[in-house]
């Protein structure tokens, strides 16, 4: 099929060279999306001075129940 044994080296090559360029890829991707998923884990975890909707919050001064005031 390939008479020539450069010719088949050169295509080995070229094919090696191929699957290593998709092997970094998939890697590079790997690491990206787990970067991603770390920031995103660590936003969540160091937002405990951010307010959110469930948390409870305290008593307020302010929302005591009034008292009558003496008429001025």
């Amino acid at each position: 099929m390939y008479p020539y044994a450069e010719g088949l080296l050169l295509i080995s090559k070229q094919h090696r060279d191929e699957l290593m360029h998709d092997a970094q890829r998939w890697s590079l991707i790997r690491e990206a999306r787990l970067a991603r998923r770390s920031r995103r884990a660590s936003a969540h975890h160091n937002d405990v001075d951010a307010p959110a909707v469930n948390r409870p919050t305290g008593t307020l001064a302010a929302c005591a129940p009034r008292v009558m005031e003496p008429a001025r």
